[in-house]
């Protein structure tokens, strides 16, 4: 029997099925983020990675860490509140492999979006100057 791709795609789907119960159980801590498998005539190779949590962090808040410099975030918008576009936003992390909308962003009520970097930077730095704004002292007249 030669491995199909429908037949690659069940026993990957089941390995992350197990895999993830084992670690829900045992390591709560860590979780799969990405599986693949190739498969090559008799050959079959599934790949699971993993990430661990256990310092509490996600890992797009440790994305975000990872990549803020290259891309000159400000470390310090991570789980900033700010306006952006008439709405108050949390930044929640990073996407590395998102070409546009790479920064994850949560309303106040709970919903989560996806924006482009710049933009949120932008926004961030316009909600923080006018904060800053209004703590300087006012001219007596």
């Amino acid at each position: 029997m030669e491995f199909t791709r429908n037949i690659a795609k069940e026993i990957r789907t089941s390995i992350v099925d197990v895999v993830q119960e084992f670690l829900n159980v045992n390591y709560p801590d860590i979780s799969i983020t990405k599986s693949t498998a190739g498969y090559d005539g008799d050959t079959l190779d599934v790949k699971l990675q993993l990430f661990s949590s256990f310092n509490g962090e996600t890992q797009a808040e440790a994305d975000y860490k990872k990549y803020a410099n290259l891309l000159r975030l400000p470390l310090e918008m991570l789980g900033a509140r700010f306006n952006f576009g008439g709405t108050m936003f949390t930044v929640k992390g990073f996407k590395p492999k998102a070409r546009k909308n790479d920064i994850i962003i949560a309303k106040d009520n709970g919903g989560e979006f996806v924006a482009n970097h710049q933009s949120v930077k932008a926004a961030y730095k316009l909600h923080m100057s006018r904060d800053l704004g209004n703590l300087m002292p006012q001219e007596v007249v």
